[in-house]
């Protein structure tokens, strides 16, 4: 073989090795290149503490969130147990100026009994039954206002369950409607009676009682008794007529006291017709009535008192003055002869008791003070009930309790 192609051959086979050796560079380059490329996604390399700061960040919200829950919820029942606390403390503190109002109106009640006048007559002329006494007063911080009256001035509805004064309460019932105009009058006087009489004669007895109540708003269970008159409404005519709760009650003597009534009450107590069978023009006595106690002419206003001087008026000082009023000479019967029980021509045998007239229905006196009280402070408003009762041994609390609103 010439020189020449076998230098020829060893340049070739120069030329094939430095091709190699550049192959291998540059695939060892590219390998290179791709690893760093993984190390940049997230290969086994840096990428690793990457994921794990996204992950902590991820669990500390996760933490903070629940932690601001549970604040806000201890926040909350913090408070709720303050309200709880306050609202505790404002009903003990409106119940104490409750209670302390009541012993006021205790002394005032006590004070009159003490009075010379005071154990013979009760009227609305005496200090209890002032203004001055229901005018708001502050026991500490609360606001209290007082309300008293005697249950003498209303109409007791259990007398209906008593067979002596059935007749009278039926009558005074009946007649009250009327004089109130409620709808339906007689109805709703005989239902009432009904309800509680203990006979069972009657259009609707079917479900009575027939016994008596405990409290006035027992009315609002008798079936189909409309609630306004009860409660009281409008009439036809857009007037105003008063229920029947402001006149009754179910304590009390059960008699009624001529100083205290109502005017309304006081028309349907007066008989339609006196002793000899002659009518009664009841609204000319009623006016002579009311004059009679409060100084001042139909229609018109009370005069006022002077400073340190009884109030103007004058009071009924026994049932028997009622007949001083004109008009009312003979509005009582004459005293029936005889006892209840039977005499010689019945052979001992125990005769029905006697009705009772309207002398034996009427008093000047009364025994039960029923007292309302308001006590405010803030906006907590809290009212209550008392009931006193007036004998020998002083002024007992026969009723104390909240009204639910």
């Amino acid at each position: 073989m010439s020189r020449a192609a076998a230098g020829g051959r060893r340049a070739g086979a120069g030329l094939v090795g430095h091709g190699q050796a550049g192959a291998v560079v540059g695939r060892g380059r590219g390998r290179a290149a791709q690893a760093r490329g993984r190390g940049a996604v997230g290969g086994p390399g840096g990428g690793s503490a990457a994921g794990q700061r996204g992950a902590a960040l991820v669990l500390s919200l996760l933490l903070l969130a629940l932690l601001c829950v549970l604040v806000s919820q201890l926040a909350f029942s913090a408070k709720v147990d303050h309200d709880l606390a306050a609202n505790a403390r404002d009903d003990l503190k409106l119940e104490l100026a409750g209670r302390s109002a009541l012993a006021l109106v205790r002394a005032h009640l006590r004070a009159d009994w003490a009075s010379p006048q005071g154990k013979q007559v009760d009227s609305l002329r005496e200090p209890w039954a002032e203004q001055a006494v229901a005018a708001p007063m502050l026991v500490g911080d609360v606001r209290v206002t007082v309300r008293i009256e005697d249950a003498e001035r209303r109409l007791n509805v259990n007398l209906l369950a008593l067979e002596q004064s059935r007749q009278f309460a039926a009558r005074v019932l009946a007649d009250l409607c009327a004089y109130l105009r409620l709808p339906q009058a007689d109805e709703v006087a005989e239902r009432i009676a009904d309800w509680i009489d203990t006979d069972e004669q009657g259009r609707f007895e079917r479900g009575a009682r027939n016994g008596p109540l405990f409290h006035p708003s027992e009315l609002l269970e008798i079936p189909e008794l409309p609630a306004e008159a009860l409660l009281g409404g409008v009439d036809a005519e857009g007037n105003p007529y008063p229920g029947l709760l402001e006149f009754v009650t179910t304590w009390g003597s059960g008699l009624l006291n001529l100083n205290t009534m109502p005017a309304e009450l006081l028309w349907a107590v007066l008989p339609p017709q006196d002793a000899n069978g002659r009518p009664i023009d009841r609204d000319a006595a009623l006016q002579a009535i009311l004059e009679f106690r409060t100084g001042a002419a139909p229609d018109q206003p009370a005069p006022p008192s002077s400073p340190g001087a009884p109030p103007p008026g004058q009071d009924f000082e026994n049932v028997d003055a009622l007949k001083r009023i004109p008009g009312l000479a003979d509005v009582f019967p004459p005293p029936a002869t005889g006892g209840a029980a039977g005499g010689a021509g019945t052979g001992g045998a125990q005769q029905p008791a006697r009705p009772r007239g309207l002398r034996e229905q009427l008093t000047v006196r009364s025994q039960d003070f029923l007292v309302r009280i308001e006590a405010s402070h803030a906006e907590q408003l809290r009212r209550y009930e008392a009931l006193l009762r007036r004998d020998e041994q002083g002024f007992r609390v026969l009723l104390w309790r909240e009204l639910v609103r």
